[in-house]
């Protein structure tokens, strides 16, 4: 005894998201199967990788990256002092 699928008034049999490749991983001891590559099919072409991507020169990737660090350290900044405030609040006002 099935159960007989549910049948909606406004469905027109339309696939929005094929999930008939997906199945549920165990637990305990998980497979890794689907992350391997694939090499059925080598082609000769190149794979773009976006972490290779060579459209900005040195200087102007120097620039990101140090743009970036600085970015970091501000923040990081921002927060030392906060905490230092904080604990020389605790200790010299809520005595």
């Amino acid at each position: 005894m099935s159960k007989k699928p549910k049948v909606y008034d406004d469905d027109d049999g339309r696939t929005i998201a094929d999930m008939s490749g997906i199945s549920r991983q165990p637990l305990i001891l998980p497979k890794f199967s689907q992350f391997k590559k694939n090499n059925e099919n080598p082609s000769d072409e190149k794979e773009e990788k976006p972490w290779e991507d060579n459209s900005f020169s040195k200087k102007e990737r120097c620039s990101f990256v140090f743009g970036a660090l600085g970015a970091a350290v501000l923040v990081g900044t921002v927060f030392a002092v906060a905490f230092l405030a904080l604990i020389l609040l605790m200790v010299f006002v809520w005595r």
